[in-house]
């Protein structure tokens, strides 16, 4: 069976697009014969509760497996049971010999320690009661040393400070029975990374490494040179791209990924190109494949570093085919997007003010979450708007929300696709977008399922969202015709056979 490997920095259960388009390609592929894991180098210890709750929301296929760099070098060097014993003792509140000031552990969890007048250390809960970390002082009140402890009652990680500028010298990372199987040593002074330690418990050996980098691309060449067959590795994060173009060409077919617009601000053609694309496609003649996710992408692509015939386009592709059994509300116009200046949300919300002088009851419902969602609940109340517009918040049934709007809308300053868009039409709902690159332009068919309009043209924004308020059968009757688009082009049974074609290229290389 081939296994195929997808690699993207860090995988967390409220990601975005990119990791919903990584979640169901790999359920496509187990679903059809192979084997399909998740690769990420984060530090986290917690991955074990993320993909439990990943699968029991139903995102995550119960035999696609996230693999984690430090897990598996953790779990390599385990040969034991977790001893509770140190962090029995440390959990305690009090403890002997010291004098606590606690008066804020109640809320905020937390107690400092004194010896002999000197503070000695400091204690963090976590609100569920776990010990979370401990922080060690010099007799300058300077810190040292920090200790954090795993909910499975170990110290998973231990990080020494430099007293003159509280800034790391060395991380040291342990296994649940004691052994420290990985050291990172850091200049204090610039916060670079120096060297990086590899212990084999087994061997009593010990690799270095000049850095991160070098020790994950030897960890993927580990992983891929112990399957049956040669694997595929997916790069789904650019900034994991060199990592990836590290490896031995003969452990692995690699492709990569582009799952955003390219380009730094204006986003267009011409534009800087982002930092963390530059290595991969200032090297497309080296690659094996470079998937994108539209065709004007790849044209702006081509242009710029030249034709070497590995570019190709698969789309993000829909779960389900299903329409939902939900009635339309002629009133609700809905947004499903992460609260970020990159979705320009504000754009939506002052388009707005024109709606309602000609369709009064008519509502904005916004769903997500993000960091802009204070900035947009304080635009709302300036223009007045609490009565029609709405932040709404993580939705828990995006299909009902989108199946029972009569319109959705995208304002992004830019896109690499707009997923949104797709489900939007799967649920019988038209889009109307602003013309950003990439991806309206390639899935919406201007005036038949739906709209494009001018970047940042508020005025013709609001007219056409006025013009279906007004025409509810219209805009159905549209929505319909977009889901019929995603039922030829877009499902998941279209796509994996654009992915399963290029599986064969690479195969005939």
């Amino acid at each position: 069976m081939k296994t195929v490997f997808m690699v993207v920095y860090t995988i967390d259960v409220n990601k975005g697009g990119m990791t919903t388009a990584m979640l169901n390609r790999s359920k496509m592929l187990v679903h059809n014969g192979y084997k399909s894991d998740l690769v990420t180098f984060d530090y986290n210890p917690y991955y074990e509760n993320i993909t439990s709750e990943l699968r029991q929301i139903g995102k995550l296929d119960p035999d696609v497996n996230i693999l984690n760099v430090n897990d598996y070098y953790r779990d390599l060097n385990t040969e034991g049971n977790v001893d509770p014993s140190y962090y029995e003792d440390e959990a305690k509140t009090e403890q002997e010999g010291y004098f606590i000031q606690d008066s804020e552990y109640d809320t905020k969890q937390y107690i400092r320690y004194f010896k002999q007048g000197s503070y000695v250390k400091y204690k963090k809960w976590t609100e569920d009661g776990y010990l979370s970390h401990i922080d060690f002082f010099n007799e300058n009140r300077q810190r040292i040393k920090r200790e954090e402890f795993h909910k499975n009652k170990y110290k998973h990680r231990e990080i020494s400070f430099d007293p003159s500028n509280n800034k790391m010298n060395y991380e040291k990372y342990y296994t649940p029975d004691g052994f420290c199987y990985l050291i990172r040593w850091y200049n204090s002074e610039t916060e670079k990374q120096q060297q990086v330690f590899l212990f084999n418990r087994n061997s009593n050996k010990v690799l270095m490494f000049k850095n991160n980098a070098e020790f994950h691309t030897y960890w993927l060449n580990e992983i891929a040179a112990a399957e049956n067959e040669k694997p595929i590795f997916i790069c789904d994060g650019p900034g994991s791209s060199g990592k990836v173009r590290g490896m031995k060409k003969e452990l692995a077919h690699r492709i990569y990924m582009v799952h955003i617009n390219h380009f730094e601000t204006p986003y267009t053609y011409g534009s800087k190109v982002k930092q963390d694309h530059i290595d991969f496609l200032s090297n497309i003649d080296k690659l094996d494949a470079l998937v994108v996710l539209t065709n004007d992408q790849k044209k702006d692509i081509e242009k710029q570093f030249g034709e070497h015939g590995n570019i190709f386009i698969i789309p993000n592709s829909m779960p389900y085919t299903d329409l939902p059994d939900i009635k339309k509300d002629n009133k609700k116009v809905s947004m499903f997007v992460r609260y970020h200046k990159q979705k320009a949300i504000d754009e939506a919300i002052k388009a707005f003010v024109r709606v309602i002088k000609k369709v009064p009851d008519a509502r904005l419902e916004i769903f997500g979450h993000g960091a802009e969602k204070s900035r947009l609940e304080q635009l709302i109340i300036e223009l007045n708007l609490q009565q029609n517009v709405f932040i709404k918040g993580y939705a828990k049934n995006v299909r009902e929300e989108m199946g029972s709007s009569l319109i959705t809308l995208l304002t992004s300053n830019y896109e690499a696709f707009g997923l949104s868009i797709t489900e939007s039409f799967m649920n019988g709902t038209p889009v109307i977008s602003y013309d950003c690159n990439y991806g309206p332009r390639d899935v919406i068919s201007d005036g038949i399922d739906g709209y494009i309009v001018p970047q940042k043209d508020q005025k013709a924004l609001a007219n056409q969202i006025i013009k279906l308020l007004n025409n509810p059968d219209l805009a159905k009757e549209m929505g319909l015709k977009g889901r019929e688009k995603v039922l030829t082009e877009y499902t998941n049974e279209v796509v994996l056979n654009k992915w399963l074609q290029l599986f064969n290229v690479l195969e005939k290389k």
